[in-house]
């Protein structure tokens, strides 16, 4: 594809995504919006020995059993909602901080800004934790949608070496690149476009770039000098908002697909 006609697909892609009106029950519209799944009772009504009223909320719920054996019952998170949550929370914590120091360094005086040691340390800290994750969110997002495919009968056929054809079962499909996952198995799956040759890919291959930096340290990335370090690359501009370009990844699969029902995206409060 060439230049112009790539450049004309990030920008469409990168406008807003107009998702249809998620309507939901008076009693749940303030139920958090991070629960995994939830909703009212319709009418009164009875099953077994219990009755339900009119707008009674039901919540999945999670049951986790503490170090002292009792357990505590909440409603069941949407991991997803968390992930990137969290990360938008750490973006927003830093953007001062990136913005000092692009102030800094264009003061007229200096040839060689420096700014000081806390502030940077506590911004790549949170750069750091954003991005992987970020990254964690999409690749859960993923994996859920793959597995909810494949629970419906869908299968993926991997082309092999030779024009083979390989039909994959779910252990094997969840073991491959998140690259071919997200970017060949969901489109195929739910019958939309592919999020390649869009700004979203873009954004999450940048991502995964920075993620792997972190997560598989080496030496060049450890560096504390000008030499295209890890911490030279978080203090990009692109790089500042990964929750969000997650978020906005998500949307743009979710506008081709609203029978997700993804509620925690619709109440999305970034």
């Amino acid at each position: 594809m060439g230049h112009n006609s790539k450049t004309k697909s990030q920008k469409k892609a990168a406008k807003n995504v107009a998702l249809q009106q998620y309507v939901e029950q008076d009693t749940v519209v303030n139920e958090d919006w991070r629960l995994h799944a939830v909703t009212a009772v319709s009418k009164d009504s009875r099953a077994g020995a219990m009755e339900f009223k009119r707008g009674d909320v039901i919540k999945l719920p999670g049951t986790y059993r503490l170090h002292d054996g009792k357990a505590i019952t909440v409603g069941a998170p949407n991991v997803n909602a968390l992930l990137l949550d969290f990360a938008v929370r750490l973006d927003i914590e830093t953007q001062d901080v990136l913005h000092e120091i692009q102030a800094e360094a264009k003061h007229p005086a200096l040839t060689m800004a420096t700014f000081p040691d806390r502030k940077m340390f506590d911004g790549f800290e949170k750069r750091m934790a954003s991005a992987v994750f970020a990254f964690t969110a999409i690749e859960s997002f993923t994996n859920e949608i793959i597995e909810i495919a494949y629970g419906q009968g869908y299968r993926y056929e991997q082309k092999q070496k030779h024009g083979l054809v390989a039909s994959l079962d779910i252990e094997n499909v969840l073991w491959l690149t998140l690259d071919e996952k997200l970017g060949k198995i969901v489109p195929d799956a739910l019958k939309i476009k592919s999020p390649k040759q869009t700004i979203h890919w873009d954004n999450f291959k940048r991502l995964k770039r920075i993620r792997n930096r972190i997560v598989h340290l080496k030496g060049r990335d450890r560096a504390n000098s000008m030499d295209r370090s890890l911490w030279e690359e978080m203090l990009r501009p692109k790089a500042a908002n990964f929750g969000r370009q997650m978020f906005d990844l998500v949307g743009y699969v979710y506008e081709q697909a609203p029978h997700l029902r993804l509620r925690w995206h619709h109440k999305w409060p970034w």
